[in-house]
């Protein structure tokens, strides 16, 4: 058991035994056979199921209130826990700004038995590098706004989803189409839906889709956004994100037959009547299968090269009507491309 613990880097035993029979490991050639895992795999599980360790999510929210989360993370958190207790671990949840220095959030990881964490999304773009001792743990993220930092990644294929939400309006016969999200969460997923805009606009034939990316922090800044619709009279706008900024109070002071129909990437979101789901279940799944791997192998820290697996979500029609006499609008499948 010391050896296995030892090969995995676990925190259970100590660090200068870890070595020593790391040491002895390499130099005597030693090399994980994949069948003898197979095996004791397949004999755990004939035998009544226990923890062999546990994970933590971690989230960056106000101190002073409650730990909250929205349906996206909730959801992510729902399938970490199905996947993690399927494997044998236990899951916890700590708010990262609950404790003031690296010591303290270090000494309760280490007490509580963590070997692994999941960094759940972040409300703003963030440098977590002094946070917490990284080499000590194997962590996964699914979150694009931890700016460093980087780590082996579970996420929602965004500049997919994108081109697929395009793809089902047109087919349905719209072709006033346009695009809204903040100035700053287009960082908050490294621009891939605003990729999968400019890749329709620049390789397909009409409609254009117009993309509005600007600041929306005040009411003051409302008429800039208010302005723009009114002016381009849009069928369907794809919004987001819908939870940040008051839609509904910025479309009321549009005309109600000028109110276009709204899309969202994150299904379901207050407002839209269509969109895509992202399924973070599965994204919450997928984190746990990749960090299974890295706490096996032992492997902790910040990865060299980091990877990133992509789940695609899946398209919710809902209540978006078809329009039959623009059927033909969304069926042109030619290049724009100019060389």
């Amino acid at each position: 058991m010391t050896v296995s613990l030892a090969l995995k880097r676990s925190n259970e035993i100590s660090a200068k035994t870890g070595e020593r029979i790391r040491a002895l490991a390499e130099k005597r050639g030693y090399k994980p056979d994949p069948t003898m895992r197979k095996l004791m795999y397949h004999l755990k599980t004939r035998t009544e199921a226990r923890f062999k360790a546990t994970i933590c999510a971690l989230i960056a929210e106000d101190p002073k209130g409650p730990i909250t989360l929205d349906t996206y993370p909730n959801r992510i958190k729902v399938g970490m826990k199905e996947r993690a207790e399927q494997l044998g671990y236990a899951t916890d949840l700590l708010n990262l700004n609950d404790f003031p220095t690296k010591e303290q959030i270090n000494r309760v990881l280490i007490n509580r038995g963590i070997e692994g964490l999941v960094v759940l999304p972040l409300r703003y773009i963030s440098d977590l590098t002094d946070r917490i001792s990284w080499d000590q743990f194997s962590t996964v993220v699914v979150t694009s706004a931890l700016q460093a930092p980087k780590f082996h990644s579970a996420l929602p294929n965004h500049f997919d989803n994108v081109t697929k939400s395009i793809n089902q309006i047109l087919e349905l016969g719209y072709s006033k189409i346009g695009f809204i999200t903040l100035k700053d969460w287009g960082r908050r997923t490294l621009h891939r839906w605003e990729g999968g805009i400019a890749w329709h606009n620049c390789f397909r034939e009409l409609p254009q889709i117009k993309i509005f990316s600007e600041s929306l922090a005040n009411p003051t800044d409302y008429a800039t956004l208010i302005d723009w619709l009114a002016k381009n009279q849009f069928e369907v706008v794809i919004a987001e994100p819908l939870t940040q900024v008051p839609f509904q109070e910025i479309f009321n002071q549009l005309p109600i037959q000028k109110r276009p129909q709204i899309i969202t990437m994150s299904w379901p979101t207050p407002l839209a009547i269509a969109g895509v789901d992202q399924l973070p279940e599965l994204i919450g799944k997928a984190a746990v299968e990749i960090l299974d791997g890295l706490i096996v192998r032992g492997e902790k820290g910040i990865p060299q090269i980091p990877y990133t697996t992509m789940i695609e979500g899946k398209w919710v029609k809902a209540d978006l009507k078809d329009i039959p006499i623009k059927k033909s609008i969304g069926k042109s499948t030619g290049s724009r491309r100019v060389t």
